[in-house]
Order: C-alpha cells, then structure tokens, then sequence
C-alpha cells in the first residue's frame, strides 16, 4: 500500500457503522465499527461523499447503478471528475497483486442478493482450481461491502469465513436477499 495523508471517517445508517481510512483522493480501507460512531467528521473529501451515498443507498435497499467502482494501483487519483452522473469511489489497490486485482474486479459484478462460490469465483477469474486463492484473496479485501467478499461463499451453500466475522457477513446476505 503507498503511503498517503489520511484521515478517519465514520459512516452509520440503518444497521450499518463504518470506519473509513481515505486521502483527499482515495478509500484506503473500510472496516466495521461496533460501537456507535462520533457524530462529527472532518471535512469530507468528494470521494468519501460518494461512498456514503453508496453506503446510504446499500442501507436502504436503492439501486447502486450509479456508481463507479475504480480500484487504482498507486495512492493517487488525480483524475476527480464523475461522467455521466456516476459518482466514482477510487479504491486504493496498491499492495494486491494484479491477480488479487482481477478477482476484485469479477467480484464487483456479482450484485446484492446473489452468491457465488469460492471456486466458481476462481474459474470465472481464470483460477481453475483457484478456490484457496479466492479465499486467500477475500481475507486481504480492506474495502468490504464495496468489494463485496461477503457474496461469495462455500461450495455446499454454507456463508463461510468473513473479516468483520460470521455474523456480519449472515446478517449482510440476509439485508441483501430483501431485494434492491
């Protein structure tokens, strides 16, 4: 990961509180918070902004057609323009293989309510017998929910392992089979 000014953000809305690690430029990580989160943020750049917004919509079940996911390999975005009335939330990806990079890619395309399993995942990221890797690859994710490692799930349909613990990730499938 390159090193980059960052500050801390915190998001809440329905059962959901995050912490966010960002730079004027870029989402450096995104964890759960358990307790609640401080009313106050500092100053929030324009792409934390878009992330809450995403972070808003996910909470109340609204489409999220209108955002850009862009997982960017060094610390720097200078490129802060949205096209098109999309809103671009610019993942700082330096630190993950390009490997790791195309997996996050695939996943991005699996949408709210759906699952897909370690292998399946790994075939369709070119993987055969990638399962391990996958796994490997959902425990690096900083940017849960945004790349969404909690749809992806064991071979026999049981939710698996998730950073932010087996709860989160029952209770995000269970809010994401309410529909979008």
């Amino acid at each position: 990961m390159t090193f980059i000014d960052t500050k801390e953000y915190f998001f809440s809305a329905g059962p959901f509180r995050f912490i966010i690690t960002a730079s004027e430029d870029v989402i450096v990580s995104i964890g759960f918070k358990k307790q609640k989160v401080p009313q106050k943020n500092p100053e929030i750049p324009h792409n934390v902004l878009n992330l809450f917004g995403f972070f808003a919509r996910y909470a109340d079940r609204s489409p999220l057609l209108n955002y850009r996911i862009i997982l960017l390999e060094s610390g720097h975005n200078s490129d802060k323009r949205d096209e098109y009335g999309t809103a671009s939330i610019v993942l700082d990806t330096s630190g993950y293989t390009e490997n790791e990079r195309r997996v996050y890619r695939e996943l991005i395309g699996v949408a709210p309510g759906q699952r897909i399993s370690y292998g399946e995942l790994a075939v369709r990221c070119g993987f055969t017998g990638g399962a391990r890797f996958i796994g490997n690859a959902m425990a690096k994710n900083r940017f849960p929910v945004i790349i969404p490692c909690h749809r992806v799930i064991k071979g026999n349909g049981e939710p698996g392992n998730y950073s932010g613990g087996a709860d989160i990730k029952r209770n995000l499938l269970a809010h994401e089979a309410g529909g979008f």
